[in-house]
């Protein structure tokens, strides 16, 4: 269930033009979060990694649900976590937003992939 929005949420971002990596399965990948990205940081010549705090995460999927309720609050497999959005007080809802549009803003972003000098490194 996470694992399906996740995947809505890369399909979003990268609709608006963002990079996302997404190669689980890529045979050099480290399997740890550090490894990785230390890796893709030096193939991509990373000058520095920008990371968020334990727990500011929840603030994007919290965001992701409310944007996309028509697509996927009938989901079976979302109906428990539909039920604890639906539970949340207006005022808390509004903060969580609030908080998520103020993180989101925050972030750096990188060029899409195969935009600018990396193209020629995806094999588009």
């Amino acid at each position: 269930m996470m694992l399906a929005a996740m995947r809505h949420f890369a399909a979003d971002l990268r609709q608006r033009g963002y990079r996302v990596y997404t190669h689980f399965n890529d045979p050099d990948n480290r399997h740890t979060l550090i490894a990785e990205a230390e890796r893709l940081a030096h193939l991509h010549g990373c000058d520095e990694i920008h990371v968020t705090r334990p727990g500011e995460w929840h603030l994007l999927n919290w965001r992701f649900l409310e944007r996309h309720t028509e697509k996927l609050a009938d989901n079976p497999r979302m109906r428990v976590i539909y039920g604890t959005l639906d539970k949340m007080s207006v005022h808390k809802r509004k903060a969580l937003r609030e908080r998520a549009e103020t993180f989101f803003d925050s972030l750096k972003w990188a060029p899409p992939y195969g935009k600018g000098q990396h193209e020629s490194d995806y094999g588009e």
